[in-house]
């Protein structure tokens, strides 16, 4: 088997000689039990593909016949038939790839490593590496978005959470905007539903980042001494005044008016949840206060300040359902559905809903319909007839629990409407919803922020 003599010719080698080939795609080569005992009865049907190995005369790198190779070995075989050929390291690599693929043995996250070792080590473009692997181009860009992810991060996502990302996993993290954002979901999800949901999340953080830039330039154009807001001062301790909030889910205006500021006032901007918030610093008054007055401005200081929170809350509930009706979030499967109408169709009972198609389209336009042109109220309408049942549930819930609050008119904890929020919240959590920072304290009235009930 020395030079050219044995090239093309079947020969049978010893196990030992054979190495498997250090890139190939395919790295897990799964229960090779079954088909051990197959070989062990019946012998190797389908010869190796080889190639020599540069260093070593006698030893050969394996091609084609990875798994048939580490069968044999736990069936006791001594020797393998092989194909000996010549090829340059391209077209090694080339032809493992489309062997796993064309026997379906690669996971996409394999296929994707493939793809990208075409693209980076080969040159090859996605036209190329789609003629080479019969992917479309489409499909070839997905791969190499995929294979931007951290391995580790992956490995780790799939260890801890004993299974492996699926396709729509993938696509979800890649519209997140840069890999390490999509790396850092990977890291803290502990779900698909959970990488669905900051997926959307991230993606729609994106949009608003974008248009609070393009809002602060116009807000300087009006105001060039406008600032941010002191980082350490409190907006709600009488000395501010919010004069305008601009939202960042709307189309940027080509200008902004800031008609309620004098001359002389000094302004701020503050970045909110979905809006910018503009404040005017107000003058001093010499003034005394009595105790009464005092525990009044205390007490809708910090009522605002759970408004801010509702209202943030608000806001996550119309994304997050908005993210389950355009297909970001997997759907529950048939059984979980009409459990999870049974609980919607409680929360609006509770809320004594008036379940029409206005209501559903107050929820789209994300306003009154009296302040949506009538161009926006007929786009409302007929995007809501294309909904399911399910989904126009979903939006007349969370167009009824957007003016639900958990205070009373004194500050005190409202437990009546904490838990139809509650309600709420345990439909939403079927997809996949988590809490942020404060928001269970809100609901379950522990928040330092609520006016203690008197004795």
């Amino acid at each position: 088997m020395k030079g050219n003599q044995t090239i093309g010719e079947l020969v049978y080698i010893p196990i030992d000689n054979l190495y498997p080939h250090p890139d190939n795609p395919r790295k897990d080569l799964g229960d090779l039990t079954e088909l051990a005992e197959s070989i062990k009865a019946k012998g190797v049907m389908q010869n190796l593909t080889v190639v020599p190995k540069p260093e070593g005369e006698g030893n050969y790198t394996v091609i084609i016949g990875h798994r048939r190779t580490a069968a044999a070995k736990l069936a006791g075989l001594e020797k393998l038939p092989c194909i000996i050929t010549e090829m340059t390291p391209q077209e090694q690599f080339d032809t493992m790839l489309v062997e796993n693929i064309n026997r379906e043995n690669l996971t996409p996250m394999e296929q994707a490593q493939g793809f990208q070792i075409m693209f980076e080590d080969w040159g090859y473009d996605e036209k190329k590496i789609s003629e080479k692997t019969g992917f479309s181009e489409t499909t070839v860009r997905h791969r190499l978005n995929m294979a931007k992810l951290s391995k580790k991060a992956v490995e780790t996502y799939e260890r801890d959470n004993g299974f492996q990302l699926s396709l729509s996993d993938y696509y979800a993290l890649e519209k997140v905007p840069t890999v390490k954002e999509r790396n850092e979901i990977l890291k803290s999800a502990n779900s698909p539903r959970d990488i669905q949901r900051r997926a959307a999340q991230a993606e729609m953080n994106d949009r608003r980042n974008k248009a609070e830039q393009k809002i602060i330039k116009l807000l300087k154009n009006v105001r060039p001494d406008i600032e941010p807001f002191p980082q350490n001062a409190n907006r709600w301790d009488g000395s501010w005044e919010n004069i305008k909030d601009i939202s960042l889910d709307k189309s940027v205006p080509d200008k902004i008016a800031i008609g309620k500021a004098k001359k002389d006032d000094k302004l701020y901007y503050y970045r909110n949840y979905s809006e910018i918030d503009v404040y005017r610093k107000l003058p001093k008054k010499e003034k005394v206060e009595s105790d009464f007055d005092r525990e009044r401005k205390e007490r809708d200081k910090r009522k605002k300040q759970l408004g801010a929170i509702l209202k943030t809350m608000t806001t996550r509930r119309r994304d997050f359902v908005l993210a389950i009706i355009d297909g970001k979030i997997d759907a529950v499967d048939k059984k979980e559905t009409e459990a999870v109408k049974e609980k919607v169709w409680g929360v609006l009972i509770k809320k004594s809903a008036y379940i029409s198609k206005n209501a559903i389209a107050t929820f789209i336009v994300g306003k009154d319909l009296y302040n949506a042109t009538q161009e926006e109220r007929d786009a409302a309408y007929e995007k809501a007839e294309k909904w399911s049942m399910l989904h126009q549930m979903l939006a007349v819930m969370c167009a009824e629990l957007k003016e639900t609050k958990t205070t009373e008119w004194d500050g005190t904890y409202s437990k009546t409407n904490a838990d139809i929020l509650k309600l709420g919240y345990a439909v939403l959590k079927c997809y996949g919803w988590t809490f942020e920072e404060d928001e269970e304290s809100v609901l379950d009235g522990t928040h330092e922020l609520y006016t203690k009930k008197k004795e």
